[in-house]
């Protein structure tokens, strides 16, 4: 326990986003309105392994079961450039969501998710 307590601040609170996404479900009545298709698109400058893009896509399913998946497509103007796929759990603790990262999918093969931490947790609140 004691290396536990030495850990940095934000390495607990990935510690602690993992623990919450394996012992939580999806069961709920409320937990229903966070299933489902939603998609997006952004135009903004940035970088996909070594692709520089200027607009970037992404539909995000997410299931009744707990598991995700979001597909993320680049682009430089209108020409394609690169799609990952994303995987991963989610649920509702109380008013938190959360998102744990399982793999990632691209041209270059399937990724586990130590190399950028995708885990969120979003905390809402009728305050």
């Amino acid at each position: 326990m004691d290396s536990v307590r030495s850990l940095p601040g934000t390495t607990k609170l990935l510690l602690a986003l993992i623990l919450i996404g394996l012992g939580a479900r999806v069961s709920t009545a409320s937990d229903r309105r966070l299933v489902g298709i939603w998609h997006g698109e952004i135009a903004y400058a940035g970088q996909y392994g070594d692709l520089r893009y200027d607009k970037r896509h992404w539909l995000r399913i997410a299931s009744p079961d707990g598991m995700g998946r979001t597909t993320y497509t680049y682009y430089s103007g209108s020409r394609f450039l690169a799609e990952s796929v994303e995987t991963f759990r989610w649920g509702l603790d109380g008013n938190t969501y959360w998102e744990q990262c399982i793999s990632i999918h691209d041209d270059r093969g399937v990724h586990d998710c130590s190399t950028a931490p995708r885990n969120k947790l979003i905390s809402s609140s009728t305050r």
